[in-house]
């Protein structure tokens, strides 16, 4: 099988600057085949909010989330950069997604649901992974989910 597939189109036994082309060519075509292939395989093992994340990742992941009173659903959690006229504006925290309109979020401090939403550039915000649980807190709750031990940074 091996000599047929190396046979050469010259016959000399030896592979010719065509058959390598040939080679190459195909050898791409195979990968433009099955690399959606791929990428739906992958997908299936991740959850719903990984495959609505952008920008999209290959590896499934668990991103964080944080469960606070008067919301009915879990919020993903973010590492934010805090916009300019906000409190502790330049720095990073972890913040609670409420609703997400174009490039822009509304984020919330979990620490403190009862302040004011952040309007955030989704590019200013990277999601925290986690590994599968939710972080349940009240609103007199000061405990953040980033010292919970469940929520690490993602690359």
């Amino acid at each position: 099988m091996w000599r047929w597939l190396t046979r050469t189109s010259q016959g000399r036994g030896r592979l010719g600057w065509t058959d390598v082309l040939s080679y190459v060519y195909l050898t791409a075509g195979l990968i433009a085949m099955f690399a959606p292939v791929l990428w739906l395989v992958m997908s299936s093992f991740k959850t719903e909010s990984a495959i609505n994340q952008f920008p999209p990742s290959f590896w499934p992941m668990t991103q964080a989330t944080v469960k606070l009173e008067g919301h009915a659903d879990a919020l993903p959690i973010f590492a934010t950069r805090l916009p300019e006229g906000s409190a502790g504006a330049g720095s990073i925290k972890p913040m609670a997604q409420l609703r997400r309109i174009g490039i822009m979020a509304t984020m919330i401090d979990p620490a403190a649901p009862q302040a004011a939403p952040v309007q955030v550039n989704i590019r200013e915000r990277t999601p925290i992974s986690s590994r599968g649980t939710t972080t349940a807190i009240s609103s007199a709750s000061s405990t953040s989910p980033a010292t919970s031990g469940t929520a690490s940074s993602s690359p």
